[in-house]
């Protein structure tokens, strides 16, 4: 990850590097970009960290303006838009969904390995906000990650493959919200 922090430092177009990956079944390059940002093992540098955009409601109201709701959502796949919703009505607190939306709303892409780099913990029960999962759990990778400068594009394929990882997940995602709800109702008992 710090190769590749390096190695796109000064590419404009590029939001950030990724260590984690979607444990998707696809055959994907060893390295590949999807427009936008993540949240879980990632690096960025200043100059993309500005285009943080802190309002939900203007992120929203260009993703409408702009008819991209179903491209943010990963072809219907995700329920970004949903999320982005309920941050801005208080219901979550994700800054992460605002920088996906303010890099994907500029056209930035971001750096990720074809296996991850880094092992997600975050669903073991402990955090504010989920229950205990293994759906977001992959092979870690036990090789170091060649990392060479490519073309600065999103890979179609791999953000396809990350859609039907994604509609794979549709049921789970839709129990793991009711848990969440359910949790965050308890909490505010």
């Amino acid at each position: 990850m710090n190769d590749a922090l390096t190695l796109y430092q000064d590419e404009s177009q590029v939001a950030s590097i990724h260590g984690y990956v979607y444990p998707i079944k696809d055959v994907v390059p060893e390295t590949f970009f999807i427009k936008g940002a993540d949240c879980w093992g990632w690096g960025t540098w200043k100059r993309a960290w500005d285009i943080f955009e802190a309002d939900g409601n203007k992120l929203l109201q260009e993703i409408y303006d702009k008819q991209l709701a179903k491209e943010f959502d990963f072809g219907g796949t995700y329920p970004y838009t949903k999320m982005l919703q309920d941050q801005i009505a208080g219901n979550n607190d994700s800054w992460a969904i605002r920088w996906y939306a303010s890099a994907f709303l500029r056209h930035m892409l971001t750096l990720y390995p074809a296996k991850s780099l880094v092992k997600n913990i975050g669903l073991d029960s402990s955090g504010t906000h989920c229950g205990e999962s293994t759906q977001f759990s992959g092979e870690m990778s036990s090789l170091p990650l060649g990392v060479a400068k490519i073309t600065i594009s999103e890979n179609i394929s791999a953000r396809e493959a990350f859609s039907m990882y994604f509609k794979s997940q549709k049921s789970f995602l839709r129990r793991l919200a009711h848990k969440v709800m359910l949790l965050m109702k308890v909490d505010a008992l």
